[in-house]
């Protein structure tokens, strides 16, 4: 039987990972429900709105879903962890369904592989082409990345002071909805819902919504990622820059300060990106799916609405390249679309030697400014864009590294 103060030191080993680095509310969170397994309580919910959350003794779970959302979050941490930490794990740290305890579930060791005879041959041939693949993909980001002029408005993100890059891909806020037979759930995208924030935002007003619906406990990425990784890492490598990845959905505030950011995906998907948009103008109904901008003396607006875009037909759809400065004086490109063909038409933007020239030509001596936003009608089918046409340049006349340290915490 495991004892107690095994548990803490799972506990310890868990709160002190970098997972969990960034989230003090939910290492504070986790902790409480382990010393309430050990002194063998039950925590409510009210109790732990009222212990962890800061919530006063008028608190009613019928009117606040704070802590369901945070024990979900938690969940879903706790996940990311065992996913990046699958070696060494002998108890798994658990949260059951429609409970608050925590369960400390061991994690039985694989046995060893044997393969049989039979099976030689194809484990061979699948390791052949593995290493094929491989050599491959070396061979292709080993390529030199073309004439300089492709990758200037990519490179001007490296900034100054030679900070790492992050890139930050878009993904998407799922949710759980209920079922009232076994406990179960299934999974569901609401397109006007694609963070905690606006999840919250709909709960507050709709009581049957949020008996109906949880955050669910993963995000997901559309196929644009892919593509738009190796467009803006064969660029990047020859730079030696250090470079990470980061899902939006779990990008902070802390980290904007210490990384020049690129961004890939759709509008819906900048989370805390997203604050940048009203800084420079930019409007977005994403029950609509429209853009408006507006120009840098607020006397006029421009719309941008795409046609119907459904997966797998043909798309018309509007690519947003922003450039701009971050908080504490950090570099950022959001590579932006309002659907699939919109994000592959802006990474082409910046990668794409014709393209590029012709954003290129709007700049004085065509160099790229500190910030400047440029808009393109792309149009493709199934992630392919077949053609990508500027429709216009707009460089702020104002400087925007002190309304963008205003955006952040300090």
């Amino acid at each position: 039987m495991l004892g107690n103060q095994e548990k803490l030191e799972i506990l310890k080993q868990i709160i002190e990972s970098p997972t969990f680095k960034d989230a003090a509310r939910l290492r504070d969170l986790l902790s409480y429900l382990v010393n309430e397994s050990i002194a063998g309580h039950k925590p409510k919910e009210t109790s732990i709105a009222i212990d962890v959350l800061g919530k006063d003794k008028e608190f009613d779970p019928k009117d606040d879903a704070i802590v369901r959302v945070y024990i979900n979050n938690l969940r879903t941490k706790l996940e990311h962890y065992y996913h990046t930490n699958p070696t060494g794990i002998s108890y798994r740290l658990t949260i059951p369904k429609g409970r608050y305890e925590i369960d400390f579930e061991p994690v039985e060791q694989p046995a060893e592989v044997v393969i049989p005879k039979k099976s030689y041959w194809y484990t061979v041939v699948i390791a052949i082409l593995s290493c094929i693949i491989i050599a491959l993909l070396i061979v292709m980001f080993s390529k030199p990345s073309g004439p300089e002029s492709t990758s200037k408005i990519i490179s001007s993100v490296i900034g100054h002071e030679k900070k790492p890059i992050m890139i930050v891909v878009g993904d998407f806020f799922v949710m759980n909805e209920e079922k009232l037979e076994g406990g179960e759930h299934i999974n569901v995208r609401d397109f006007s819902i694609n963070s905690l924030d606006d999840f919250m935002e709909k709960s507050k007003v709709d009581k049957d919504f949020q008996r109906k619906y949880s955050p669910g406990l993963y995000t997901y990425l559309r196929p644009s990622t892919y593509w738009g990784l190796w467009q803006i890492l064969s660029v990047l490598k020859a730079k030696d820059i250090p470079v990470s990845l980061k899902l939006a959905s779990q990008f902070t505030e802390d980290e904007f300060k210490s990384n020049n950011v690129i961004f890939m995906g759709q509008i819906k998907s900048l989370f805390v990106l997203r604050k940048f948009l009203s800084l420079y103008g930019i409007r977005c109904d994403l029950t609509k799916n429209t853009v408006s901008i507006v120009s840098n003396e607020g006397k006029s607006e421009q719309l941008y609405s795409p046609a119907d875009i459904h997966g797998g037909k043909f798309e018309k759809d509007f690519s947003f390249v922003v450039k701009g400065k971050g908080p504490g004086g950090t570099d950022f490109l959001l590579l932006m679309g309002c659907g699939e063909i919109g994000v592959l038409g802006a990474i082409r933007g910046v990668s794409d030697i014709i393209t590029v020239n012709s954003v290129l030509d709007k700049f004085p001596g065509g160099e790229v400014p500190e910030s400047f936003m440029a808009v393109f009608e792309s149009e493709g089918l199934n992630q392919t864009v077949f053609g990508t046409k500027m429709k216009n340049v707009i460089m702020p006349k104002m400087n925007y590294t002190k309304k963008t340290d205003s955006l952040f915490k300090k």
